[in-house]
């Protein structure tokens, strides 16, 4: 018999989130938290799954916090990596993305029955991948066991299996790229001009408004859809926090990029 992907007790879950601000002299930077059921997620564990946002969580709009956030509480509520990983995208754009006001505590209660369903081609691609991993980890274990009773015929054996190889995405923009929105995020409406001031592990990027509006993260699909290159700009920027990103563009930094 077969193990289950996940079990889950109940679809109904309470979300809770806290907002510090911070302070930039102090050096002190903004910090969003998140609980489901009076339990803290953990951004350090989904961080070895997917590095979208190493300066934190973040909720109430469709960038890089945000689907941090997403995947912490995939994550936390099904226990299982290969689920996470397929649906926490989803579960941005249906939950989290939503959560408003943005930098501001908040409760909601959420169910994600109808989710699950919407999404159960996703939940048998996830069980296959995981089924494909146990496999390879199996050949793995015993290819390690037979070298360690036998080292002898190990090292003169000629191993067959293959090593598998995982193809990388390039990044569709750099930092610096001036790209052109096609659709309305946040108060910024479509065709609005923003740089790439972040990119982050595979492929993402955040970018910034002309208005100083910050639009957060896009996957490699997201900057596919709703991003156009306009140019690349000679400009360079080392992100260290929303609350800095905030500072810079009051003093000036991004002016010379838009033309």
């Amino acid at each position: 018999m077969t193990k289950p992907l996940f079990q889950l007790t109940k679809t109904t879950f309470h979300i809770r989130g806290t907002y510090h601000a911070g302070d930039t002299e102090r050096g002190e930077d903004e910090q969003c938290r998140l609980f489901v059921d009076g339990q803290e997620v953990s951004l350090a564990e989904s961080l070895t799954v997917r590095n979208h946002s190493p300066s934190g969580l973040n909720w109430g709009y469709g960038g890089s916090g945000p689907a941090q956030a997403a995947l912490a509480i995939c994550l936390h509520i099904f226990q299982n990596r290969y689920v996470a990983e397929m649906l926490y995208q989803d579960f941005k754009w249906a939950f989290v993305a939503k959560w408003q006001p943005q930098k501001e505590g908040f409760e909601r209660t959420i169910d994600i029955a109808d989710f699950l369903i919407d999404h159960r081609a996703d939940l048998a691609r996830a069980a296959d991948h995981e089924a494909e991993e146990d496999e390879l980890m199996g050949w793995s274990l015993l290819e390690e066991a037979e070298r360690l009773l036998n080292p002898v015929a190990a090292e003169t054996t000629v191993r067959t299996c293959v090593p598998v190889q995982t193809q990388q995405r390039k990044p569709l923009f750099i930092v610096g790229d001036v790209v052109q929105t096609q659709a309305t995020f946040l108060d910024s409406p479509a065709g609005s001009r923003a740089v790439v001031y972040e990119c982050y592990e595979g492929g993402g990027v955040s970018i910034i408004t002309e208005a100083g509006d910050d639009l957060g993260g896009f996957s490699v699909d997201e900057q596919q859809q709703y991003l156009t290159f306009l140019y690349h700009a000679d400009f360079t920027y080392e992100f260290r926090s929303v609350s800095y990103l905030h500072r810079d563009w009051r003093a000036g930094v991004f002016l010379g990029v838009f033309r």
